[in-house]
């Protein structure tokens, strides 16, 4: 409303009648502000808590059938606060891509040590940076693996325990 209009509406009802409408109305959009605010929060919260269960496999058989493209969104999900200072992430799904049998809860914790420490480096020099998450199926007698480890690491990969990195850093 003009200030013109108020002021004629306060010489009609008085300056505190005016002030105590105006107030009511600042606060009824107050009101509405933090009840979207509450929708849009319980949202996402609803959103974090159904991609946990999926994450952690919780109520579910240990071994079963796994959508890795939905694995690979439930750890970005997990991630997400990771990649907000400019981390983009790509992801390349492969729609052809079969089910796995497969432990679903191991596999993601897999996919969120593979990812944190890739996106590690970025976090800690502060730079933006790309993450590609890719899906494909592996051709025919194709035994290649792709690792930028040095030599001297690959005897080491799968012993329990084994890190580069110092105490307390990373997730394995």
């Amino acid at each position: 409303m003009e200030i013109p209009k108020l002021e004629c509406l306060a010489g009609d009802v008085g300056d505190e009648v005016l002030s105590d409408a105006l107030i009511r109305i600042a606060s009824l959009l107050t009101i509405a502000k933090l009840i979207d605010e509450i929708e849009i929060s319980t949202r996402r919260i609803s959103y974090l808590v159904q991609a946990i269960k999926e994450y952690s496999y919780m109520d579910q058989a240990a071994m079963k059938e796994v959508d890795l493209r939905q694995g690979l969104e439930n750890t970005l999900t997990i991630l997400h606060h990771k990649l907000k200072d400019g981390i983009t992430v790509l992801r390349e799904y492969d729609e052809s891509l079969p089910r796995i049998c497969a432990f679903g809860g191991e596999l993601n914790q897999i996919w969120t040590n593979l990812m944190a420490n890739a996106i590690e480096p970025c976090l800690e020099r502060r730079v933006a940076g790309a993450y590609r998450a890719r899906t494909r199926p592996r051709a025919r007698g194709d035994q290649r693996q792709r690792t930028r480890n040095p030599a001297a690491v690959l005897p080491h990969i799968f012993e329990p325990f084994f890190t580069t990195k110092g105490v307390g850093e990373g997730t394995g």
